[in-house]
């Protein structure tokens, strides 16, 4: 192998997504570090045999109408699985992205709503039995002129059902104005520690800035790591936590870490991996970052962490 080959190698194990070739038999040709160690790939492995059942046809589609457009694909392994985003530019080329973590990031989002569909959910009830009792009233007013004995009785309770109705749906109202304005009801500090968010993925960056500004931080977010360099570099000093993922495509966390750390090496920082081993050899070397969030991230885990480090 001669130079280029060595470098052209390197290049393609480094590269932030899953690259892999496949023969004509579906089976795993050459595969890059991020691909293998995101797949569990073996070498010769029948690549179909990893996808899920409920996933094969999309990808034979994928395969007889090669599109540079993604699909998504889970793979399974054991007990457990992977959603990705699959590309196919060419015949027998593959690039998978990983999109697990914003699947999980959405599955938090949707049980953070909980709370809000209770209170659609109960105020429903309360406004559907009112509503009930008021059409029966309705009903015997248009049959009725008079009403004594038990009519006047049936009316006198629904009367009753009712205004009880009534009242259990401004209580409900009340609960959540109470809740909503202790929520919201401090004002926003006039110095409001400052998190510098750099994430490749602007979806996830995007969601970071947004938990975070709800938090009341000031928050600088950038997908590409050299510009968040770049601004660091002259308001490093206004900067009180850096949160960053690992894997990005111009520099690594890691990387940007060690430029961060040449201006100010008491900068807190957290790198967000799914690679325990670099946990162990960065937690054991002189690279001394703060802290680590397992990926994919986990919303309580990260603000709890935030606010301990910083508030």
């Amino acid at each position: 192998m001669d130079y280029q080959d060595q470098f052209d190698l390197r290049l393609f194990d480094q590269l932030p997504v899953g690259v892999v070739t496949l023969d004509v038999d579906y089976r795993v040709n050459r595969a890059n570090l991020f691909a293998r160690e995101l797949l569990r790939l073996e070498p010769d492995v029948d690549f179909r045999t990893l996808i899920h059942p409920d996933y094969g046809k999309a990808f034979d589609q994928l395969c007889q109408n090669p599109s540079k457009l993604a699909i998504e694909i889970q793979f399974k392994f054991g007990e457990s699985s992977l959603y990705t985003k699959v590309h196919m530019p060419e015949a027998f080329t593959l690039i998978v992205e990983d999109t697990s973590e914003l699947i999980a990031l959405g599955r938090q989002l949707k049980t953070d709503k909980i709370p809000e569909r209770k209170f659609i959910h109960d105020l429903s009830n309360a406004l559907t039995t009112t509503l009930g009792y008021t059409e029966l009233i309705n009903m015997m007013l248009a049959e009725h002129s008079e009403f004594s004995g038990e009519r006047l009785a049936a009316v006198r309770r629904y009367e009753a059902e009712v205004f009880e109705g009534l009242k259990r749906a401004d209580a409900i109202i009340k609960n959540k104005k109470q809740g909503a304005a202790q929520q919201f009801s401090a004002a926003i500090p006039l110095n409001r520690k400052h998190v510098l968010v750099v994430d490749d993925e602007a979806q996830i960056t995007e969601f970071l800035s947004e938990l975070l500004r709800a938090r009341q931080y000031k928050v600088t977010a950038f997908t590409e790591s050299i510009e968040a360099l770049e601004y660091y570099k002259t308001n490093w000093a206004q900067v009180d936590l850096v949160i960053m993922d690992q894997i990005m495509p111009e520099m690594s966390g890691i990387s940007l870490a060690t430029e961060l750390l040449a201006y100010d090496r008491s900068q807190p920082i957290v790198l967000c991996t799914g690679d325990q081993m670099l946990i162990e050899e960065q937690t054991a070397g002189t690279l001394k970052i703060s802290h680590f969030l397992s990926k994919p991230i986990d919303i309580n885990e990260l603000t709890e962490m935030v606010s301990n480090i910083i508030d």
